[in-house]
């Protein structure tokens, strides 16, 4: 039988995976244009990176900067709760063997 929930959850996972890239290129490009070096350390060191950039300049980025670092660093919090629910509720779906 086939679990409505874990479809749904597999598609909104899909769904943030995609926006997740999306974001995360979008802020590599924000961070590199201003500090190249902190832009090389935001591939390797994502979400951390972003946030802390973001904390530290954000009297100096424009309002599509910060909305770009911002929505990356929440999509991969999505990520993340999305991660811990799959791991506990979806055992919790299997039938008893």
């Amino acid at each position: 039988m086939i679990n409505i929930f874990a479809i749904i959850l597999g598609l909104v996972t899909i769904l943030l995976m995609l926006l997740a890239l999306w974001y995360y290129l979008k802020s590599v490009v924000v961070m590199g244009k201003r500090h190249i070096l902190l832009g090389g350390a935001a591939l390797f060191f994502a979400p951390i990176a972003q946030l802390v950039y973001y904390l530290a300049e954000k009297a100096n980025l424009s309002v599509d900067e910060r909305k770009i670092l911002l929505r990356s660093v929440w999509i991969w919090f999505a990520i993340t709760v999305m991660g811990v629910l799959a791991a506990i509720l979806l055992p919790m779906m299997q039938p008893a063997a």
